[in-house]
């Protein structure tokens, strides 16, 4: 999934790429996992800004613009 963030994609693969649908995209990704054997889990996004990724504890703000998990003690950089 790099390759589509990166800068040396062609402009006519980046065109082609903002014009699928969300959802296509998806069953894509899908298609491929399931090629891989990589599982798929969906999640709500509501609050996983302010979760742990790795332990799912709550996450507190330093003030430095950092977040940090108090039950691992993840470290991530706080970002718009």
């Amino acid at each position: 999934m790099n390759d589509f963030a990166s800068n040396t994609v062609k402009p006519q693969m980046n065109s082609r790429l903002h014009r699928w649908s969300f959802r296509k995209f998806q069953k894509i990704i899908e298609y491929k996992a399931r090629l891989s054997g990589i599982s798929i889990v969906y999640v709500d996004a509501n609050g996983t800004s302010s979760l742990c990724p790795i332990c799912g504890a709550k996450l507190s703000l330093n003030g430095h613009g950092t977040l940090k998990c108090k039950k691992c003690g993840l470290m991530l950089i706080e970002t718009l």
